[in-house]
């Protein structure tokens, strides 16, 4: 999984570190930083007036207002139309259960804020008394946490062999979670 993450790191490090500067930007951090340091030096301010969430929105509202979902059709005589129908009732609970229409939005606002926005399905148990497992769509709030497999070349990466979320854990978090392990 190292050598995995450092491969990824290696093929992306300069649209990570371009995008990493776009989010910093749209934060508010608008100032170079030798620039910020001589101003508050000579108590002079540094005013930021961050208008560029603004922009952002104007491409992502369109994506929050439109009824994005996966849909089923059937295509060929083969295709049975009431298991289509069947399957686009199982899609659209998953759907709903997921709140996926915001979990797109927050997608597509990291993709027009630095370029990179990702999302995921995961399996999860349905409650603590069964082995029942659901599927739900969840975000992935930091786009930068993800490393994909760089032999991948299709754009919606769907040929790519493995893919590696990380998560930044609180020491104290991660002691409780695996009091056996070292940081």
């Amino acid at each position: 999984c190292k050598e995995a993450l450092e491969q990824s790191w290696q093929w992306d490090r300069d649209n990570r570190r371009e995008a990493a500067i776009d989010l910093e930007f749209m934060a508010g951090n608008q100032w170079p930083d030798n620039v910020r340091r001589d101003r508050e030096a000579a108590n002079r301010p540094v005013i930021t007036m961050n208008q560029l969430p603004q922009f952002v929105r104007q491409v992502t509202n369109d994506i929050r207002q439109a009824d994005l979902a996966i849909k089923v059709s059937p295509v060929d005589d083969q295709s049975d139309p009431e298991i289509a129908e069947i399957y686009n009732g199982l899609l659209r609970q998953i759907h709903y259960a997921s709140s996926a229409h915001h979990v797109y939005a927050s997608a597509a606002e990291s993709q027009a804020a630095c370029g990179i926005g990702w999302f995921r399905i995961v399996s999860q148990y349905a409650d603590g008394d069964t082995f029942d497992q659901e599927l739900r769509v969840k975000s992935i709030r930091n786009p930068l946490s993800v490393y994909d497999d760089p032999a991948g070349i299709e754009p919606d990466r769907e040929d790519s062999m493995w893919r590696i979320v990380t998560e930044f854990v609180p020491p104290e978090a991660f002691k409780r979670m695996y009091p056996d392990r070292s940081e």
